[in-house]
């Protein structure tokens, strides 16, 4: 494995671990059984790695809002 498929490689898992942390979340709230502190640490989270790949780069799953 290159460097670039490893990197390629990763990026994929970070990307289905945010999609799955999110719904995860999306599903908590749905049950009433998330803090708002839990709620700002995901909004946190999704912010952070919409900032980090761009605004129109961000993949389309975390157009949940």
């Amino acid at each position: 494995m290159t460097n670039l498929q490893m990197i390629e490689a990763l990026c994929h898992l970070i990307e289905e671990e945010t999609k799955l942390l999110l719904t995860l979340a999306a599903r908590l709230e749905e049950i009433d059984a998330v803090t708002d502190a839990e709620k700002e640490a995901v909004e946190a989270v999704r912010k952070k790695y919409t900032q980090f790949l761009g605004h129109d780069e961000a993949p389309d799953f975390l157009d949940l809002e």
